[in-house]
């Protein structure tokens, strides 16, 4: 029941993420001076409860293809899926024929690449911590925050020097990705914060 409870509440998330994906906002719309949020990518990678079957369900505003590949436990290349130009699609994946393990699955679209690991068959895997990653410079005004794990929840913030709030968004994607321009901000120092509860993540820029 546990079992049934928790996928339950996985695809709750994820449908409430695919209505309302970001809660997103700056904070004086009327300032021209604006964080712009770009297309993201966000995905839920689960293994399905007394199966061999996991499940992905991703959200790629850009609409790009994605590649899944998966690997066997021994690291053998064993199914591609090229999925063509689909904002949105959640599909099963049976490794009834590979049996129970844990295995590697290669999630990438172009803009984002990464690397998951699923337990199925009742084969055990301890959770992923959570992992953040924000640009170490901007590029034509940009920068990326990326993250893995944010089963709680993550805040995405911008402050300026003084500390004020410029822009704040939440997201409860387990897995996500997106580029923001903050090439309109006045000339300053802004700092980029990626919160979790179990992790704090801080990047500093500077607009000249």
């Amino acid at each position: 029941m546990k079992a049934i409870i928790s996928k339950l509440l996985v695809i709750v998330l994820f449908v409430a993420v695919s209505l309302n994906s970001v809660m997103a906002r700056n904070i004086d719309p009327s300032d021209p001076g604006r964080v712009v949020p770009a297309e993201k990518f966000a995905y839920s990678l689960y293994a399905i409860s007394e199966t061999t079957k996991f499940r992905l369900a991703f959200e790629n505003e850009l609409g790009n293809n994605v590649t899944v590949k998966v690997f066997s436990p021994l690291g053998k290349l064993i199914y591609t899926d090229r999925i063509k130009q689909a904002t949105e699609l959640k599909r099963n994946y049976d490794l009834a024929t590979m049996g129970r393990g844990v295995y590697s699955v290669e999630i990438s679209n172009g803009e984002f690449k990464t690397v998951e690991r699923v337990a199925v068959g009742g084969a055990k895997l301890n959770p992923a911590p959570f992992n953040a990653y924000i640009s170490a410079s901007l590029t034509n005004g940009m920068f990326k925050v990326a993250y893995q794990g944010g089963e709680e929840g993550t805040y995405i913030t911008v402050r300026d020097s003084n500390g004020t709030l410029l822009y704040s968004e939440h997201n409860e994607s387990d897995n996500f990705a997106r580029k923001y321009n903050i090439s309109s901000l006045k000339a300053g120092t802004y700092t980029v914060t990626v919160e979790n509860d179990s992790k704090v993540l801080e990047q500093t820029f500077v607009i000249k």
